[in-house]
């Protein structure tokens, strides 16, 4: 309600009947309406309440057509430090910042110049309501198989300037491939198909999914395929490829090794990544995997007893410190090159 609207209640109340049973009260009547105490005996006191406010009304009415016409002036976008800096020439006028700031905020008057698209503030809530913690924190090997699973898409250019999109899964322990889906379309579609991999793979309990932030893993499709799947979801850091590393690895491989760029349409690149997979699983060795295929080496895994995968364990930790210590020292070598 507006201020006159406000006055005239609280003049009505003043003048409401006692009611003898003292159920309609005045503080009963203010509840109703919506007034605080405070505010009813304020304007109560002060007879001039609403015309001081009625005033500033009109002095803005007049003080936004003095803006709109150093905005529109010569037809060019302007900031609100550029209006400020322009209006004493354009008008004659002088207003403080922050009274520019209020005007165009009170009547709804956008400069166009570095405002946040409404996209951008959609996209960022999504990002703080479904994004996940980062469980895996590059503990990569630190476990048995079917515990640490990574995805993530990569483009594939091919043929005549065409260009597809690859959705790979993979096993950070052992290194086995478990999918890499093709299509000309970067979508949700995309990601849900290569999920449907993992329909028949016995996953250990607190089994972790890991992938970058990437807008189709936030999707609550996405995110319930996954819970369905009896996993826990896992996100890397904003911008930091590092904590998918070992999924980056498999691009670079598969790029460095495969004539991907001479498949001149999907369904050769399809076939290329199918007999890709089959020769990454089964045939090509790991160097340090005991120069074993990724499907020998998860047999090797999953025969370890209670003692082998314990010192094993301890080996892919003193590695993990050992990576840990290189990273700080790189981010401080890198501060330093900054001048932080």
């Amino acid at each position: 309600m507006d201020y006159i609207q406000k006055k005239k209640l609280c003049y009505w109340i003043q003048g409401y009947p006692i009611d003898p049973m003292k159920i309609v009260n005045t503080s009963y009547l203010l509840k109703k309406i919506g007034i605080s105490r405070s505010s009813y005996y304020s304007i109560l006191r002060n007879n001039s309440y609403g015309i001081s406010q009625k005033m500033r009304d009109e002095q803005d009415d007049k003080d936004i057509e003095i803006i709109k016409q150093v905005m529109e002036y010569r037809g060019f976008r302007k900031g609100i430090r550029q209006i400020y800096m322009m209006m004493d020439d354009v008008t004659g006028y002088h207003f403080a910042m922050n009274k520019i700031k209020r005007l165009m905020k009170k009547y709804g008057v956008h400069s166009g110049i570095r405002e946040k698209k409404q996209s951008r503030i959609e996209a960022r809530q999504n990002l703080e309501e479904h994004k996940k913690p980062n469980l895996l924190k590059r503990r990569f090997r630190i476990a048995r198989p079917n515990t640490h699973t990574l995805t993530d898409v990569t483009y594939i250019p091919h043929g005549d300037h065409k260009l597809a999109y690859g959705s790979a899964i993979r096993d950070a322990v052992t290194g086995r491939m478990y999918d890499l889906t093709i299509s000309e379309y970067n979508d949700l579609n995309l990601v849900l198909s290569s999920l449907k991999s993992l329909d028949n793979v016995s996953f250990k309990p607190k089994a972790i999914f890991h992938s970058d932030q990437g807008a189709l893993y936030l999707t609550d499709t996405y995110q319930n395929s996954i819970q369905n799947l009896g996993l826990r979801q896992s996100m890397s850091k904003r911008g930091n490829c590092l904590d998918n590393a070992s999924q980056e690895s498999f691009f670079a491989l598969f790029k460095t090794e495969t004539a991907y760029r001479d498949c001149k349409d999907i369904i050769e690149l399809e076939v290329l990544c199918s007999n890709y997979l089959d020769y990454f699983n089964n045939e090509r060795r790991q160097w340090d995997r005991h120069r074993m295929t990724p499907m020998e080496y998860e047999t090797y895994m999953n025969g370890l007893n209670e003692d082998e995968f314990d010192r094993y364990l301890e080996t892919e930790k003193k590695k993990y410190r050992q990576m840990k210590k290189r990273a700080a020292e790189h981010v401080v070598q890198r501060a330093q090159t900054l001048g932080v």
